[in-house]
Formats: C-alpha cells, structure tokens, sequence
C-alpha cells in the first residue's frame, strides 16, 4: 500500500511519490486518482508531483513518472513534476 500524504497550500497539492520503486507505480497512480484528481475539491487547483530519491542509481526520469502516472492525461489543470 502507497502511503499518500496530502499538503494543500494556496499554491497547489503535493504528491509524493518515491521514484526509485517502479513496481508500486501503477498503485501511485490509482492513488493519485481516487484521492485526489476524482475529489470536486481539488479540481481547479495545480498539481504538483515530487519524485522522490531521484539521487539513485535507477530511479524513474521525471518524464517516465509522468507517463506511468498518466499526467499527460490531464487537460483540467497544471501539473508539474
């Protein structure tokens, strides 16, 4: 299970995800859908994604996070990672 810690500031919400771990990638996305892109309170705000333990040796490029998350996807929103 994907812990998912969600910070809501006036400039956006955080997701962070661990980078290094690409066999829980498809449960980080599923999270980041039921928790926050399918939730009407968060729909206009920015997303931010933090790809976290990027300093080692294999972890996921910031496109290829983007990709197995499905940001691309998103047209309602900014996203940044």
């Amino acid at each position: 299970m994907v812990i998912v810690y969600i910070i809501m500031c006036l400039a956006g919400v955080f997701f962070i995800m661990d980078s290094n771990d690409r066999d829980r990638f498809s449960e980080a996305r599923d999270d980041l859908t039921d928790c926050i892109l399918e939730q009407d309170d968060f729909r206009e705000i920015p997303l931010i994604v933090l790809a976290n333990k990027q300093d080692l040796p294999g972890a996921a490029s910031c496109e290829d996070i983007a990709e197995a998350l499905g940001l691309y996807e998103i047209k309602n929103r900014y996203v940044y990672v």
